[in-house]
């Protein structure tokens, strides 16, 4: 219970951070799309870094068409982002 109250107060603090640095990025008068895109193009390395376990997936060939898939997904969620 305490843990899932910690991640609340936690995520909290983050969207709050992150309204924060929007505002100054729109308070400087920069592109907004242009920022966002960048954000997100950070989080996607990250998320593959941290979160993919290349060896694994890799090896057992268990999605065919793999490099295919990996780009479709980029590019749908980069017409996502600008929807």
């Amino acid at each position: 219970m305490l843990l899932g109250l910690l991640f609340s107060l936690l995520t909290g603090i983050f969207w709050t951070l992150i309204g924060v640095i929007f505002s100054k990025v729109a308070e400087k008068g920069e592109n907004t799309t242009v920022f966002t895109t960048i954000t997100a193009f950070f989080s996607l390395l990250l998320s593959m870094i941290l979160m993919v376990k290349w060896k694994g997936l890799i090896a057992s060939q268990s999605v065919p068409n793999f490099n295919e898939l990996l780009i479709l997904i980029c590019i749908a969620g980069a017409l996502n982002m600008l929807a």
